[in-house]
């Protein structure tokens, strides 16, 4: 690609416990390659620039992240004089040139005529290059005949991909390290260098210094509960379940409609309902929904739908036992394709929710005796295994 990796060494003197040791590290660095500007290109952006071309929206993305801060060089100098890249022109084929007042030449023709260079790609733009330090004059080139300068680091942070290719073309096994290491040692020459000798420094370069390692034990995390007096834990914790409180625009459209469905299905069976459906959405947590059920109770609400979305086990059996105890007397089963009626208890305290091989809906109602001020009670109840394939 556009980026290019070099590994190396690096050396530091540590004082250990032995004394000063000097440590011979590997490493690397990524860097940009030394490409002219069409394949840079074609790699950075992973898309054959040479026969797509560049937008000119994606041209000036491409100057504000990332060409503006490189340096280039123009491939037909002799002098290693470094430029930055200031904009993009339009196709070389295009662009004109104007020589000492003659009549205008395309750039093709220019550097076909005046250098031998016939172009490639005369479809590409051209680009304004400049120097810093004269930033009254331009030069305007084909893309071609501009490069990327050699040797300069990466400006961007590298993908977790590339760091992982990275560590596998730089990891050694130790032995081929140590053999490594020792060629450095022996091309710095240390019983030479001048320097160590001012400061009475002398490298023993005869045998690497070995210290043996161990393995750390793995550690050990501890939670401390509000419940449980522990002077040694000092953090304490909540250990809960991520929730979704407010849902996507497909999970409330799916919502309303199913809404819509359940009361043209009632009102075939002559329940109707006045008053508008009131949404809600809360965390799938036992108390807060326990807590939204008493607030509908207070808004005199006789009919409430909980639609429960990604939940575990036990909210899951939570609300089976809620609407066996309050709610639901009577089911009505729909078991491979099959109306059956099975047990409340047994279907209700399954071992988990999660081996349910049925699906169970109802609509019941119920009607308070001895009572004109307040009317009958109509409610729903609906149940899902966690496949959704019944």
């Amino acid at each position: 690609g556009a980026i290019g990796l070099a590994s190396g060494f690096y050396q530091i003197i540590v004082l250990c416990g032995r004394g000063l040791t000097l440590n011979i590290n590997k490493s690397f660095v990524s860097f940009y390659q030394n490409y002219n500007l069409v394949q840079f290109l074609s790699c950075y952006m992973g898309r054959d620039t040479q026969k797509n071309g560049i937008s000119s929206k994606d041209q000036a993305l491409l100057v504000e992240k990332i060409l503006k801060f490189l340096w280039f060089i123009i491939l037909y100098q002799e002098d290693d004089c470094q430029y930055r890249l200031k904009s993009f022109g339009c196709p070389a084929n295009q662009h004109k040139y104007i020589i000492n007042g003659n009549e205008p030449l395309t750039a093709v023709n220019y550097f076909n005529d005046r250098w031998q260079i016939p172009l490639r790609y005369p479809h590409l733009p051209v680009v304004e290059l400049y120097h810093p330090n004269d930033n009254n004059r331009s030069y305007t080139l084909p893309m071609e005949l501009v490069a990327v300068d050699e040797g300069q680091p990466n400006l961007q942070a590298i993908t977790t991909e590339q760091h992982i290719e990275a560590i596998r073309k730089t990891l050694v096994h130790p032995d081929k390290c140590h053999i490594m290491i020792q060629r450095v040692v022996d091309e710095r020459r240390f019983d030479h260098d001048s320097y160590l000798q001012k400061f009475g420094i002398t490298v023993d370069v005869n045998e690497m210094l070995r210290i043996p390692g161990r393995i750390l034990p793995s550690p050990e995390i501890k939670y401390k509960l509000s419940d449980i007096n522990q002077h040694d834990i000092i953090e304490g914790v909540q250990i809960g379940r991520w929730c979704q409180h407010k849902p996507d625009d497909q999970q409330i459209c799916l919502t309303r409609d199913f809404t819509q469905r359940i009361l043209q299905v009632m009102s075939k069976h002559g329940v109707q309902f006045n008053s508008s459906p009131i949404e809600k959405y809360d965390a799938a947590i036992l108390p807060t929904m326990l807590a939204r059920m008493n607030e509908l109770k207070m808004l005199r609400c006789e009919v409430i739908i909980d639609i429960l979305d990604q939940v575990g086990d036990e909210m899951y059996n939570a609300v089976k036992q809620l609407a066996k105890i309050k709610i639901v007397k009577k089911l009505n089963i729909l078991l491979d394709d099959c109306h059956q009626l099975i047990p409340l208890v047994s279907s209700l305290n399954s071992p988990t929710s999660r081996s349910d091989v049925f699906m169970f809906f109802g609509i019941g109602y119920t009607h308070i005796a001895f009572s004109s001020e307040r009317a009958s009670i109509a409610f729903i109840c609906g149940s899902t295994d966690s496949t959704n394939s019944k």
